[in-house]
């Protein structure tokens, strides 16, 4: 039951010695706004508070009975509550090897119907990386390991070879295997990020050393030669006319030379 105050002359509770019940309350208060314990100072604080905080809310509603439903002063002094946004632990997931991810991604890749020639290029080139790297856990791969490799197979002589391989072969072989398995493995909630996600090869363009076509000087060569084939011959037989017919048949229709 509350009690008064000797000076004040307001309500207020009246504790056991200790204050056990409602230093146990103050814990309770604080649970629900996300906060599971209190030290023994800020019990404290709330304790003390406790009664005079009552005996307001006493005041406050006897206020609303009678008919008064103006804005409570004091409870507007008091700043609004903001809990701490909660982060979700994620769940710890399973070690998965880089060979591992091959074989999980081929059974999904075989059952859409992707050749037995791709599994093979994707799993040499993943085995050539676990070996770069010299482990195989597939969630320690990071793109600065994919960019090294791209530079150590750019540079480092096949064996069978002497002749590192062609930048056209690291890039629709390494990379596309690289991306293809992680892009895989984070749509499937394998790994967080993909890490040859924006890691390319530019390929230089070929050089054009001559027109494709033949030019007008070659033309009237070829045909030269093929108009002296049948000089002098009365009847002809079918070689000769393929002989001379072949060479401006090639002219006509552009044919390149090589």
């Amino acid at each position: 039951m509350p009690s008064r105050h000797p000076k004040t002359q307001q309500h207020f509770f009246s504790q056991p010695p200790g204050g056990q019940k409602l230093g146990q309350l103050a814990e309770r208060m604080g649970r629900p706004k996300g906060i599971p314990c209190l030290s023994k100072g800020s019990i404290a604080q709330i304790t003390a508070r406790i009664p005079q905080a009552v005996a307001e809310g006493m005041k406050t509603g006897a206020r609303k009975l009678a008919g008064d439903y103006s804005p409570d002063a004091k409870l507007s002094g008091y700043p609004l509550w903001e809990s701490s946004p909660q982060t979700s632990t994620p769940a710890p997931t399973a070690k998965v090897s880089l060979m591992g991810l091959v074989a999980l991604w081929w059974n999904e890749a075989n059952a859409v119907g992707k050749s037995e020639s791709t599994r093979e290029s994707y799993t040499n080139t993943f085995k050539a990386f676990s070996a770069f790297l010299k482990h195989d856990d597939a969630a320690r791969v990071t793109p600065e390991d994919v960019v090294a490799y791209k530079d150590h197979r750019l540079t480092t002589p096949n064996p069978k070879t002497g002749k590192p391989v062609s930048a056209k072969t690291v890039k629709a072989s390494d990379l596309t295997a690289f991306k293809s398995v992680f892009d895989w493995a984070v749509a499937n909630r394998k790994l967080p990020s993909n890490p040859a996600t924006g890691i390319g090869l530019k390929l230089g363009k070929k050089v054009k050393v001559r027109e494709r076509d033949f030019t007008e000087a070659e033309a009237r060569a070829l045909v030269t030669a093929a108009n002296e084939v049948l000089v002098g011959k009365t009847k002809p037989n079918q070689t000769r006319f393929c002989q001379t017919l072949g060479p401006l048949a090639l002219c006509l229709h552009g044919c390149p030379s090589r």
